[in-house]
């Protein structure tokens, strides 16, 4: 299922917030889609996060925004990148 995403990140104090907007412009729903976020350099999945909402469905053309707010630090000096996994 291919699912449109975008995402912003910024500080907040000791916490990184990254705003992640996720789209279905299939024809199918998508089941639970689940987000992680990821060290860029390492690829390991960040721990704890707290998402505002996860594993969550989206009509056909239906948009969703969600936020995750982790440690700065879990970052360790580099970069986040999300991953998306969806059903159908």
């Amino acid at each position: 299922m291919d699912l449109g995403i975008s995402a912003t990140s910024g500080h907040n104090g000791d916490d990184e917030v990254t705003r992640v907007t996720v789209e279905n412009p299939g024809k199918a729903l998508a089941f639970f889609v689940h987000l992680k976020v990821n060290q860029r350099k390492s690829g390991e999945e960040i721990l704890p996060v707290i998402w505002q909402d996860n594993y969550f469905s989206l009509l056909p053309g239906e948009k969703r925004e969600v936020s995750a707010i982790y440690a700065a630090a879990a970052l360790q000096g580099g970069e986040s990148v999300l991953s998306l996994t969806a059903g159908t």
